[in-house]
């Protein structure tokens, strides 16, 4: 909240997002970004963010992510259910048989069936807390997925966030050369001019010549980085190279003097904001749900049984004389029904140390949850102070190439003034515009420096809403 509002302060002209997070499905991650744009209408910083998080792949797999962990509850959950199966299954058994004795033989078959249906109910009733302690690591982990979540959206939003920065300065760059190449033009027309009045030289005229050539290719150079910068620029935005898009005009404008906010107060937003120091806060809790879960195997278990089976069939069998005596038969059929409850207790006595090393090793899960959760808070503060550092630093180069920019200007206007009324020599007004040109891109660049390095401390303080409101002209 703090480097929100000292950007705010800072850039005098914020617009803000509408969200900062994705979407729940997968409409918008195939629409193209021509799409969610009117037609050629620039983006400005706050809409390539919400483009970049719609389109990132990494924050399509975070949101998979996330619904997995969620499901993951679901299933733990299930565990205070009762089970319940049906089986059922059929038979039909055939069998011919002859026998002979004392002189008369028989033929005879049978066929025997029957159906049998069984539905039972499994109920676990009670396990000394380890279906509770299972549910607490699933719900713990669907919590981490969501910090996950937002610590990748954070990581996009400040890559995009220097990608567009640096972009923005590769353009001031070719703002710059356009300028010193007009600047080197008028040298050289000066330059021409004087030799026609007779003042001048033709090593003058070839020195300007020389000038103007060299800001020619210091002009195709810094179109070269712009177009490097804006494939950067999609690159960091997940989205594909050859996607064309127009990028709006952040150009340097004045900087406003803002108190630097206190280091103690920046420790203490990303102590509570930032998602990885939370995360491991909750990776630590989870573990101790683990050592729960895994200290309930060793306690006995309460559980229900209960069963109802039914069976029904019928045999079937004739018998024919060889003699040629009446044939006998005969069907016998019927139907049983079954049903038990059982309720009973089951305790583990051996497994071969496998619940003893199950626990050993959720011990030292919980003992490395908190030495990761020391060393990222630790990493934490020390990312603050960097990044405020980085910050301070930035504003105080960018107020000294403001007031160096001012006077290049005006060194370099004195000088062409001079050279064109025929006083001064061309070496003074083509260093002039050397250094003036210089100046205008260390200015530049320390703008865009400030506004890189109040993103980078809003990453460090997990400032979601300094990364959603971004400078936009």
């Amino acid at each position: 909240m703090r480097i929100a509002k000292l950007l705010a302060a800072l850039t005098l002209a914020v617009q803000p997002m509408t969200s900062m997070a994705a979407p729940q499905n997968g409409d918008n991650a195939s629409r193209s970004p021509a799409s969610q744009q009117a037609a050629n209408a620039p983006y400005s910083l706050a809409q390539l963010l919400e483009l970049a998080l719609t389109q990132h792949a990494a924050v399509r797999l975070a949101d998979n992510e996330t619904r997995q962990a969620d499901l993951g509850v679901d299933v733990a959950s299930s565990a205070f259910q009762p089970r319940v199966n049906l089986a059922a299954g059929g038979m039909v058994q055939s069998a011919d048989k002859r026998l002979g004795t004392g002189g008369v033989e028989l033929e005879g078959n049978s066929q025997t069936h029957g159906v049998l249906t069984s539905l039972s109910l499994e109920w676990l009733l009670f396990d000394f807390g380890g279906r509770t302690a299972r549910l607490d690591v699933a719900r713990h982990g669907s919590r981490l997925a969501g910090l996950a979540r937002s610590g990748v959206q954070q990581q996009i939003a400040h890559e995009v966030t220097l990608a567009f920065y640096r972009h923005a300065a590769a353009v001031a760059h070719v703002t710059a050369a356009q300028k010193s190449f007009a600047n080197a033009q008028a040298i050289e027309q000066a330059a021409i001019q004087r030799r026609k009045n007779g003042i001048g030289t033709v090593i003058e005229v070839a020195q300007a010549s020389h000038a103007t050539a060299q800001a020619t290719l210091a002009l195709t150079q810094a179109n070269g980085a712009r177009e490097d910068a804006y494939l950067a620029v999609l690159s960091a935005a997940g989205l594909p190279p050859d996607t064309r898009i127009e990028l709006a005009d952040v150009s340097p404008r004045t900087l406003t003097d803002q108190a630097m906010p206190a280091v103690d107060a920046l420790i203490a937003d990303a102590m509570a904001q930032r998602p990885d120091v939370q995360g491991a806060d909750v990776a630590f809790v989870a573990a101790q749900s683990g050592i729960k879960a895994v200290q309930s195997e060793f306690k006995p278990r309460v559980f229900a049984t209960a069963s109802l089976t039914q069976a029904s069939g019928g045999i079937s069998a004739t018998a024919t004389p060889a003699a040629g005596l009446p044939a006998a038969g005969g069907d016998i059929s019927g139907a049983r029904h079954n049903s038990s409850l059982f309720i009973g207790v089951t305790m583990p006595l051996y497994d071969a140390g496998v619940r003893r090393s199950a626990l050993s090793k959720a011990l030292i899960d919980a003992d490395n949850a908190a030495i990761r959760s020391q060393h990222v808070r630790e990493e934490a503060k020390r990312q603050v102070m960097n990044a405020r550092n980085g910050l301070a630093t930035s504003l105080a180069a960018y107020r000294s190439a403001d007031a160096l920019q001012l006077a290049a200007r005006t060194t370099f206007d004195a000088a062409l003034a001079a050279y064109q009324s025929g006083v001064g020599a061309i070496t003074e007004v083509l260093l002039a515009d050397t250094q003036l040109q210089q100046a205008q891109r260390v200015y530049s660049d320390g703008y865009f420096a400030v506004l890189s390095a109040g993103a980078t401390l809003a990453r460090a303080t997990g400032d979601m809403q300094a990364l959603s409101q971004p400078a936009s002209k």
